[in-house]
């Protein structure tokens, strides 16, 4: 497992270029989506909760159209906001409906409908997202989010944007799959 120990070890190393990616990948391994995530907020205090930093590649309160407009039909419909969660099985049904149309619901052959996930591209409540061909997960943005009170609630505001991020980050993929598979124990 890399810990953030291990990220502060090779960020000594890296040029000054690089350090957005290992501010990302050190708040990722203290602080990563899920002590922010809206499933946990309720439950946190104003004062505990606001100012906290995560990482994520979803925001509840990304100010975009597709995710304002998802957001709130969540919010009408459960009374809370939307967690990383309920965007991804959003997402993940996006895909499939998505490559369902481009096989006008043809999905007797299983390689035709892999096939055709993984050309889709889709503009989710995340934002823009694809499958990379590689390691067959999503290249999408990852956004450094700050929890903040917004009228009442605590809420996962994005301050930065990181676009069109592959499974591999900054990293050649070269790289990262070396890192990979001397510390995980199974396949991308």
């Amino acid at each position: 497992m890399i810990t953030a120990m291990r990220i502060a070890r090779i960020a000594q190393s890296c040029t000054r270029a690089a350090a957005a990616a290992i501010t990302a990948l050190l708040l990722a391994a203290c602080g990563g989506g899920h002590p922010g995530a809206a499933t946990v907020l309720p439950s946190v205090t104003t004062a505990d909760g606001a100012g906290a930093y995560t990482v994520s590649q979803y925001c509840d309160d990304n100010p975009s159209q597709a995710n304002q407009s998802f957001a709130s039909a969540y919010h009408a419909a459960y009374g809370g906001y939307p967690s990383y969660y309920s965007e991804a099985g959003y997402t993940k049904a996006q895909i499939l409906v998505s490559a369902l149309k481009s096989l006008h619901g043809d999905v007797s052959g299983g390689s035709a409908l892999a096939s055709a996930m993984k050309a889709v591209s889709i503009s989710a409540p995340r934002g823009p997202v694809t499958i990379s061909g590689t390691t067959h997960s999503p290249v999408q943005d990852t956004y450094i989010c700050k929890v903040a009170n917004v009228g009442g609630t605590l809420r996962n505001i994005p301050l930065l944007t990181y676009s069109a991020m592959p499974p591999w980050g900054y990293l050649s993929q070269p790289a990262w799959l070396s890192g990979f598979t001397s510390e995980s124990t199974g396949r991308p």
